[in-house]
This record gives structure tokens, C-alpha cells and sequence, in this order.
């Protein structure tokens, strides 16, 4: 996977990497640490390291500036503390380095 420096993505990303880091407050409540099960995208591809149907990563909402809705955007942390953005839901992603 690619990967971006977290000042390198949108601030809209870098505030939800805090968010998480700090286990909230988050905007999109409901949907809170809804598990990402890592299965194959549009291109039929597993994108991800760890293999699909697993709960090893959880999902979070990136808020959209101007977005009427949840937006494509999500932050996705597995169990060992790697964080991956998608900015079109879950097709493709980038590795957040710190």
C-alpha cells in the first residue's frame, strides 16, 4: 500500500487520527468503531494485510466539510495500532505514518 504522512492527508483526517487516539468525542456516534471485515473491492482485491472476516479492524468516519451525509472518508485502525485511510469507502487506501 501507499503510504502519506498524516500532515500530508486532509485535516479532517489528522482530527479524527487525534479523536481516535484520545477514544473520542467522534461526530458520527452510531457508527463508532463499526468493524472494517476487509473484503475484496470493487476490483476484487483484499487491500488490507490481514485477511478478510476477521473484527482485526475498526472503522471510524471521517467528517466531510460540506457533506450532507457520512461521507465516503474513514480512518480504519487494526488491533495493532496501524491506521490505514480510505477517501472513496474502502476501495482504496493509504498507510497513515506518524
Amino acid at each position: 500500500l501507499p503510504e502519506k504522512s498524516l500532515k500530508d492527508l486532509p485535516n479532517e483526517v489528522e482530527a479524527t487520527v487525534r479523536s481516535i487516539d484520545k477514544g473520542g468525542p467522534f461526530k458520527y456516534v452510531n457508527k463508532v468503531g463499526e468493524f472494517f471485515y476487509n473484503k475484496p473491492n470493487r476490483q476484487g482485491q483484499i487491500v488490507l494485510p490481514v485477511k478478510a472476516d476477521s473484527e482485526y479492524y475498526q472503522a471510524y468516519t471521517v467528517g466531510t466539510p460540506g457533506a450532507t451525509t457520512r461521507g465516503a472518508q474513514r480512518v480504519v485502525v487494526g488491533k495493532g495500532g496501524e491506521k490505514f485511510y480510505t477517501p472513496d469507502h474502502y476501495d482504496t487506501f493509504v498507510k497513515i505514518t506518524d
